[in-house]
């Protein structure tokens, strides 16, 4: 697995690799299905569905020294639709076009104390909660 970049907001012309990888729990195919329920006057309830968008989670274990990136990242990105790629390894990349999904703050758990490279080194897990862009539609005549 390779590792994730992104490109700037503040540069869209630069792309940003991420120093690690994202964790094999992450979930980069998840979808959110957003419906409607309508009741009729004889209480029948039908359910219709609005849209599906993929909502990616990429969780990422990361020693102090890289904190860093990610906060940059999420400072850079904070409220504003990005291109994102999960692995700039693949071919052909699978470029998202998203948001951060809970913007309320860089928000980090710390793990505990374990071997990074050879040294104790603290580690702490991101949890980046990304939601697609409705792209709209094209209407053809």
């Amino acid at each position: 697995m390779g590792l994730p970049a992104y490109y700037s907001v503040s540069n869209p012309s630069s792309l940003v690799v991420l120093p690690i990888s994202w964790d094999p729990l992450s979930n980069p195919y998840a979808k959110f299905r957003e419906l409607i329920t309508s009741q009729t006057g004889r209480g029948i309830t039908f359910e219709y569905e609005l849209f599906t968008q993929r909502s990616p989670n990429f969780i990422f274990t990361i020693p102090k020294p890289l904190l860093e990136a990610f906060e940059t990242m999420y400072d850079d990105v904070v409220g504003s639709a990005f291109y994102f790629i999960p692995d700039i390894d693949v071919s052909p990349l699978d470029l998202l076009y998203v948001r951060i999904k809970d913007p309320t703050g860089f928000v980090i758990q710390p793990l505990g104390v374990f071997l990074y490279e050879g040294a104790p080194e603290q580690l702490f897990q991101y949890d980046l909660r990304l939601i697609a862009e409705i792209v709209a539609a094209d209407i053809i005549d």
